[in-house]
């Protein structure tokens, strides 16, 4: 692969003034480049699991927090994580400060975010936010993630009230609720329900333009040092199962991401392979390529490895990212079962 295809995504229309976001029908396409098919689905996401009245002070942790009134003010937002970003871009939430930096392994917000970043102050990486940047925003609202800020959300919650979901870990359905609980903690709850139904035609639209009967498919990360599989239960991983994919890789020791060698790939044996790739770095899979181990994979025997944008599909969960990942799985030939596409196909 020369090149990672630049994310085109599903296309939903956005004809309510009063939502921004609202759930319409797809013009039918299924050619690389244009539009899908047409479908609408009521948004099943589940209620928040826990509630908490205005002015209360915030659990250390858990999933959703409501408030009654959600047409307070917008609060000044601090995201440390990108897909919190993408959320409040979807809601037409400007934050004022987000987990922006790229150094040590951290690489930045994925690209198609940029657009939304204008005026977004850098408080450090998502492993290592500053609390000094944080405090001089003066912040109502900081959104967290459960495990990565697990050290630091008690210093978190003295700033401003923090408000942390297990978004690494999150599958597609995990992420649908935090959407709907980020809607509600932002006064944005009726952009949050037009987002989810928008979500929803989104999923069924895909669904009505996939191959029916299509094999099993696999996806993981490969970088320089290794690969890890994203199982069924993860973000990229659920999101087949969404469409009727079946993912190969089940969760292992509660570990929805997890490392495996070339062994334990050819153990797997999927039939599909999607490499979540960056185009700077060179991923392992380059160096398995000459191994008879790689080459006896049923993927690689039938023509059925696709590279695709790690930074898009692994590194943010939010409905902006769903939107261009859908769009890659059909302009890949990933959606129909067929050979990938020019600017999808594996290197080397």
């Amino acid at each position: 692969m020369t090149h990672l295809a630049p994310p085109a995504p599903f296309r939903l229309s956005r004809f309510s003034p009063a939502l921004g976001l609202s759930t319409l029908l797809l013009a039918c396409s299924p050619q690389p480049g244009g539009q899908t098919g047409s479908g609408a689905a009521a948004a099943q996401a589940a209620a928040p699991a826990t509630s908490q009245a205005a002015g209360a002070e915030p659990a250390a942790s858990g999933t959703a927090t409501s408030r009654a009134d959600d047409q307070e003010a917008t609060p000044r937002v601090v995201a440390l994580e990108y897909s919190y970003l993408d959320m409040l871009a979807a809601l037409g939430v400007q934050p004022v400060g987000g987990a922006l930096g790229n150094t040590g392994a951290e690489r930045g917000a994925p690209a198609y975010l940029q657009e939304y970043l204008q005026g977004v102050a850098d408080v450090g990486t998502r492993a290592q936010p500053s609390l000094e940047a944080i405090s001089a925003l003066k912040p109502d609202l900081i959104l967290a993630d459960s495990k990565t800020h697990a050290e630091v959300l008690p210093a978190l919650h003295k700033l401003a009230r923090t408000q942390d979901y297990p978004n690494r870990s999150a599958s597609y359905d995990d992420v649908m609720e935090q959407l709907r609980s980020v809607g509600e903690l932002t006064g944005r709850r009726e952009q949050a329900s037009g987002e989810l139904d928008r979500q929803a035609a989104l999923l069924a639209s895909v669904k009505s333009v996939a191959s029916a009967g299509a094999p099993p498919v696999l996806v993981g990360a490969a970088t320089p040092e290794g690969f890890w599989v994203h199982s069924d239960q993860s973000f990229a991983g659920s999101l087949f199962e969404k469409v009727g994919r079946r993912n190969v890789a089940r969760a292992q020791d509660g570990e929805v991401i997890y490392q495996v060698s070339l062994e334990g790939l050819a153990a797997l044996n999927p039939p599909s392979l999607v490499l979540m790739t960056a185009q700077d770095e060179t991923p392992i899979t380059v160096k398995w390529a000459a191994n008879p181990l790689w080459q006896g994979l049923d993927a690689v025997r039938a023509n059925r490895v696709y590279e695709v944008d790690r930074d898009l599909w692994s590194r943010s969960r939010g409905p902006l990212s769903i939107e261009r990942i859908f769009g890659q799985m059909r302009d890949s030939g990933l959606l129909m079962n067929e050979a990938p596409a020019p600017g999808f196909r594996a290197r080397p």
